[in-house]
């Protein structure tokens, strides 16, 4: 017993520290931002509480709506597209030489480790309305008046989002080749002697049993859709008005811009609500899909 009690002892020690700096980067913050959420405070002086009125005049914002809207469309579409486009490239490469699967592997995940910054600025130029290839394709095509991809109203939003779900689906594709590389041999052999074709292997094997792979990938999908941000502001500043605008850019721009810190603190409890949601219902739906 005493053994066991020791053994316990120093197990403690070690989780200790882990346990404090949770603490303290965590959960700390968490509860500092919850309290100021319920206070008029402009990050200076003392925090004066006021309730729920931030949280009221936060909903009862016409453009709370359109960016909750923004912010859930961008996210259906990253789900939709980048855990659907990944799993195709990553059994396309699993399907290719050694040699080549790594080269494949590395240029898919290049445009992952490329700052955001830098890839916002390329297809700024690219949807540029007077220089931008895609609109001189169009005229060349003969397209008259092409459109204004990040001052139309109506489209800028899925200019926005085209970066944002390109970034990132090679860092979804090295994840998911992973999960296809711990695969037993014996499967895909026994699949091909049974007639099997690439289609079949692809949808009778290869998706089933990484489904929760692809479960995992959605919630870090969910995740990066809640924090949203360097794309919108460096390619639109979340304009016109929020048309283009997500939860990370209106919080950025009440808090530090509007100088209401506790507003801010608000939209950052909204948007932690919404993505532990997000997540758990994913997450249980999930479930009916697993191998």
């Amino acid at each position: 017993m005493d053994y066991l009690r020791k053994k316990w002892y120093r197990s403690l020690i070690f989780v200790i520290p882990a346990l404090a700096i949770y603490l303290i980067m965590v959960i700390a913050p968490i509860c500092g931002s919850i309290y100021y959420s319920l206070c008029d405070w402009n990050g200076i002086s003392t925090p004066n509480f006021i309730g729920f009125k931030n949280y009221i005049s936060m909903f009862t914002n016409p453009d709370f709506g359109t960016v909750i809207k923004n912010t859930v469309i961008s996210t259906v579409l990253a789900l939709l597209i980048q855990p659907t486009v990944a799993i195709i490239f990553a059994f396309m490469i699993y399907r290719c030489a050694n040699k080549a699967q790594k080269v494949y592997r590395v240029l898919v995940f290049l445009p992952a480790v490329v700052a955001a910054a830098s890839i916002s600025l390329m297809f700024t130029l690219m949807f540029n309305s007077e220089i931008g290839p895609i609109n001189q394709i169009l005229t060349n095509l003969g397209v008259q008046n092409p459109p204004n991809w990040l001052s139309d109203g109506k489209i800028v939003l899925y200019s926005v989002i085209t970066p944002m779900i390109y970034q990132f689906i090679g860092y979804y594709v090295v994840i998911l080749l992973a999960g296809m590389q711990s695969l037993p041999e014996d499967i895909f052999e026994s699949a091909s002697l049974d007639g099997a074709n690439a289609v079949q292997v692809f949808l009778k094997i290869v998706v089933p049993t990484q489904a929760e792979t692809i479960i995992m990938c959605c919630v870090l999908i969910i995740g990066g859709a809640m924090k949203a941000f360097e794309h919108s502001y460096i390619m639109t500043w979340g304009g016109p008005g929020v048309s283009s605008s997500f939860l990370g850019v209106y919080m950025y721009n009440t808090t530090f811009q509007g100088g209401k810190f506790g507003l801010g603190s608000a939209i950052s409890i909204v948007i932690m609500v919404l993505a532990v949601t997000f997540a758990i219902l994913l997450q249980k739906f999930g479930r009916k899909f697993e191998y």
